[in-house]
């Protein structure tokens, strides 16, 4: 049961606006007044800035896993599809990955395997910190099996400069 919640937990991160996330723990600034800090504001922003952290390390991994070539062509793909009416994110991860070399797909992936591990992490440490404290109960949450991500799928995830942690096909 942990386990799902934990999953869970890191695929919402991938989805949840910074903002949401940060509005639904507790309530909004004074206006004018300065957002409050990550320590100002429970273990759970803690968490997000953890999470953050780690994705801004993965993103960096990715593209420095990029040919130039590759990092264009990523260029070209996105901005494509922010200009069009109807973006299809499949297409453009499944372009991604026919031209990656098995190298830069191999680094990906590694990458991404690597900052899922560390997110799982830290959710568990969180969940289990919120068990023992008895502060609350752990949200029931549906688990559903994630899409299988690839190397493109990645590298177009990381990309998205507005939405650094929106899953690709969501």
């Amino acid at each position: 049961m942990l386990k799902q919640i934990a999953t869970a937990l890191i695929v919402a991160s991938f989805s949840v606006p910074p903002a949401v996330a940060f509005a639904q723990n507790g309530a909004p600034p004074a206006p004018g007044a300065a957002p409050p800090r990550y320590s100002d504001r429970g273990p759970m922003s803690q968490v997000r800035g953890q999470v953050e952290n780690i994705r801004r390390q993965e993103r960096d991994k990715v593209l420095a896993a990029l040919t130039p070539a590759h990092r264009q062509l990523l260029a070209t793909i996105a901005g494509q599809m922010a200009i069009s009416q109807s973006p299809d994110p499949r297409a453009a991860a499944a372009q991604l990955d026919a031209a990656l070399t098995p190298g830069e797909k191999q680094t990906v992936l590694a990458a991404h395997r690597d900052a899922v591990s560390q997110i799982h992490a830290i959710f568990q440490q969180y969940m289990q910190s919120q068990q023992q404290s008895g502060a609350t109960k752990p949200p029931r949450m549906e688990h559903r099996a994630p899409h299988r991500l690839t190397a493109g799928d990645i590298v177009l995830m990381v990309s998205r400069a507005g939405a650094p942690f929106a899953h690709p096909h969501g």
